[in-house]
């Protein structure tokens, strides 16, 4: 009889003891899953079925399978931590200094090439145009001065010099001995012989009065030679101020 009371007590304190664990486990926050609920009814309704509710075995069995969570349940946390994982960060292109200190070496390289070159190419047009005058002139002062002396080559070059200086003429050395505004203005561009080529003295002559020396005032602008003139205009109309060897020179 005392056997059969101290078992009743046993499957009294153990259903009451399953029944408390029950209720803990409800009053937890639920994040389980159907497959935990069906495993806890199902383990009650085995025990209920059975008639077992006093076999210490069973209810030590059902305890563990309320208080152990299921592999689906603690797989939850990874299963969030991948899906609210973190943007990719977008990767920064940069430039590297010694990239862009070689364009910018190589565009300044090139920059240069070309000013330098159109520099070089201007000089080379300016010297050829210089040369190209300067030869055009010694080439007049020796055709126009052939037999004269050194003094009259000056005075013929400083003539045409006059007359690039004077507003009523062409400003370039070219533009005085080709005109012909009123017909040629020098024998030897009409008859070809401005294509002689200059002797020294004319060219020495040329670069005298090109540096800058005169031999007499900016308003001479004429000379004939009266022994080969065909032309009158100056004697008639213009005031003789000197004459070196077989040239007059007017004003």
């Amino acid at each position: 009889m005392k056997k059969r009371k101290i078992i009743l007590g046993i499957g009294i304190l153990s259903f009451f003891t399953a029944a408390a664990l029950l209720a803990n486990a409800e009053s937890i926050p639920k994040i389980t899953n159907k497959k935990q609920s069906i495993t806890t009814a199902s383990t009650v309704n085995d025990i209920n079925k059975s008639g077992s509710q006093h076999d210490p075995v069973v209810i030590s069995r059902a305890t563990r399978a309320l208080s152990q969570p299921s592999v689906e349940q603690a797989s939850i946390a990874p299963e969030v931590q991948k899906t609210v994982a973190q943007p990719p960060v977008a990767k920064k292109t940069t430039v590297k200094p010694s990239t862009a200190k070689k364009i910018t070496s190589d565009s300044s390289i090139s920059t240069k090439s070309k000013i330098s070159s159109s520099s070089t190419t201007a000089k080379a047009t300016t010297s050829s145009t210089v040369n190209s005058e300067e030869d055009l002139f010694s080439r007049l002062v020796s055709a126009e001065a052939a037999g004269e002396s050194f003094e009259g080559k000056l005075a013929v070059a400083t003539v045409i010099i006059n007359r690039v200086n004077n507003p009523n003429y062409p400003k370039t050395i070219s533009g005085v001995i080709l005109d012909q505004s009123w017909g040629y203005q020098f024998t030897p561009v009409a008859d070809g012989r401005i294509n002689l080529p200059a002797t020294n003295d004319s060219r020495k002559a040329v670069q005298m009065v090109l540096s800058g020396y005169r031999s007499f005032g900016s308003n001479i602008l004429f000379f004939i030679n009266p022994n080969t003139a065909t032309n009158s205009y100056v004697t008639k109309n213009k005031t003789l101020y000197m004459t070196i060897g077989n040239h007059q020179f007017y004003y």
